[in-house]
């Protein structure tokens, strides 16, 4: 019973040794992914009652999550270089709350399931400048020696706004109505964007350069990425577990009903993911000194992720999906903390929004992929089978590292 109040007393004492500009951003970052959690079971659950239960409707969802990302990730890159990221956060935290009033109003209506889906589409342009602008801003802020420890802590700070978000969501979904929940996003959205205002302008903005054209820096950002091998080869781990995540978002819905459970139950299923990936994230902050590298931690994390999501594939009941869920969110904050860590320790400050926001388009070209497969599949073949090809992706990433990757960051 000791240990859940000294990890928290570890995270809250990793995040005043990493500086008053990390502790102004903090705070609202952890706002801003308690939104995530609230938004995305409403949407699902939403689109899965009003369509009639629908796969292709529930795949539309992720397809307009990714699409705009996919499009407007090279823009985005150049436009949180231009503006600061600082400014371009507070930006997109505005937007989304005014998204979120908007689907309030559809919700209740209950029909209009392609204006709720172009509404996803709107919400995801701004969490792509919010995700861009946050990898862009840590390292101003963050000291180099310090990232690690930074990025554990953030990735904390989001599973356990995760463990929060999906259930709470579900139940005011039931018990309170459709509306209430992009209500309360909506509110929650609104006070992240105050708390930002806080950023003060000496760092809030970009670096004092003389900037080139738009087009020009944004195809600078396209020759530094394909001309940094390792880099790529470090994305294309993260573009496996996209596939893997995408297969995983649609058919996982549907696997539920396949064990004998409600659709909501998958509101479950995140807050076990986000408590586990707060425990391991907890664990890299409490250990990022005895830690041998970022490297040594992407390659653990996916690791545990491929024996979790052949668990997962393999699960006959309820109990063991969520022991193999638990497995997975064990390996999955690792490799994303070792995997930020890396982008920022490869990249040059200068290019790090517009790589960020490369490999990020690169990520949902392939969570497109996994998402449209599963959605194509489900219609000719079991949820289980899905959950194999799923497993799949997750022990081919872990294969790349072990074979080609480990050596080259090595090198690096």
């Amino acid at each position: 019973m000791s240990g859940a109040p000294d990890g928290r007393l570890r995270l809250l004492a990793a995040v005043g040794a990493l500086g008053g500009k990390f502790r102004l951003f903090w705070g609202p970052y952890g706002v801003l992914s308690l939104s995530d959690g609230f938004r995305r079971i409403a949407v699902l659950l939403w689109v899965y009652e009003v369509s009639d239960r629908s796969g292709w409707a529930v795949a539309a969802i992720m397809l307009a999550e990714v699409i705009p990302r996919l499009v407007a990730a090279p823009f985005a890159g150049v436009f949180v270089y231009r503006a600061g990221p600082g400014r371009a956060i507070k930006l997109a935290a505005f937007a989304l709350s005014g998204v979120s009033l908007t689907q309030a109003s559809v919700a209740l209506a209950r029909q209009g399931v392609a204006v709720m889906i172009a509404l996803v589409a709107l919400a995801a342009l701004a969490e792509l400048v919010s995700a861009t602008a946050s990898e862009s801003l840590l390292p101003r802020i963050v000291v180099q020696e310090k990232l690690q420890t930074a990025n554990a802590v953030l990735m904390s700070t989001y599973q356990a706004a995760l463990i929060v978000g999906p259930p709470l969501g579900a139940f005011m979904y039931e018990r309170l109505g459709r509306a209430s929940v992009f209500l309360a996003d909506a509110a929650i959205l609104f006070a992240a964007a105050l708390l930002l205002l806080r950023l003060p302008s000496r760092f809030a903005a970009a670096e004092s350069e003389e900037a080139p054209h738009f087009w020009t820096q944004m195809v600078e950002g396209f020759r530094y990425l394909i001309g940094h091998p390792v880099l790529l080869l470090l994305a294309s781990t993260s573009f496996l577990i996209a596939f893997s995540a995408g297969i995983n978002s649609t058919a996982m819905v549907f696997f539920m009903e396949s064990l004998g459970r409600k659709a909501a139950d998958v509101a479950w299923l995140g807050a076990t993911n986000g408590l586990f990936q707060l425990l391991a994230g907890g664990f890299v902050v409490a250990f990022a000194r005895r830690i041998p590298s970022s490297s040594w931690l992407l390659g653990a994390g996916l690791a545990v992720m491929a024996l979790g999501a052949a668990a997962q594939a393999a699960a006959t009941g309820f109990l063991w999906l969520i022991v193999a869920v638990l497995v997975v969110s064990v390996g999955n904050n690792p490799v994303n903390i070792a995997y930020s860590t890396l982008l920022q320790t490869l990249t040059e400050t200068s290019h790090l929004g517009r790589v960020k926001a490369l490999t990020g388009a690169l990520d949902s070209v392939v969570f497109l992929l996994g998402a449209g497969v599963a959605g194509a599949l489900l219609a000719v073949y079991p949820a289980r089978a899905l959950l194999v090809l799923s497993a799949t992706a997750v022990a081919s990433a872990l294969a790349l590292y072990l074979l080609v990757l480990r050596r080259r960051l090595g090198d690096a």
